[in-house]
């Protein structure tokens, strides 16, 4: 779904059917291709992580997955427009440290996706850039496979900062 257009699109359908109404078409154009890449799938969710057990927990918890509201798009996608602007990246200070992860393999940003940010914070005169890519892994970083090693990365980036 992309950022604007969704969001105008977001915006029409709450106006039109209510902030508190469901809208099968923007759950499906917002989150209905995140999985192809995985198929075949064993649930709708498996383009969180590699740990089926978290899919799971994931996958059974009543207050995930959805179906959204039309509100819920129309303030997600506007959260996105506003962080993603020029004025709220020319905010952040040139010298602050920032530490970019994720999988490879997920489908919202993964490898290409956090390269252009990457890239994107560094033309912006961003000097103190780390940037840290997991093969095979996917959405939820914290809820992979791997989550030890990414939990012990982070944890030396920031000791590092402090000079430990």
């Amino acid at each position: 779904l992309s950022l604007v257009p969704g969001y105008v699109l977001a915006w029409l359908t709450a106006t039109t059917k209510g902030r508190n109404k469901h809208s099968e078409f923007l759950d499906k154009l917002g989150f209905g291709s995140l999985n192809k890449r995985f198929e075949p799938a064993r649930t709708e969710f498996d383009w969180l992580s590699r740990d089926e057990a978290e899919v799971d927990v994931y996958a059974n918890d009543a207050l995930c997955g959805g179906p959204y509201t039309t509100g819920l798009w129309v303030d997600f996608l506007s959260g996105l427009l506003t962080i993603a602007s020029d004025r709220s990246l020319n905010r952040i200070p040139g010298d602050l440290p920032i530490l970019i992860t994720g999988g490879a393999e997920d489908p919202v940003g993964g490898d290409d996706g956090m390269g252009k940010l990457m890239l994107h914070y560094a033309q912006t005169l961003h000097s103190r850039l780390t940037l840290k890519i997991y093969p095979g892994a996917r959405h939820e970083m914290l809820n992979e496979t791997n989550r030890d090693e990414v939990t012990r990365d982070w944890l030396d980036w920031v000791d590092g900062l402090l000079g430990r």
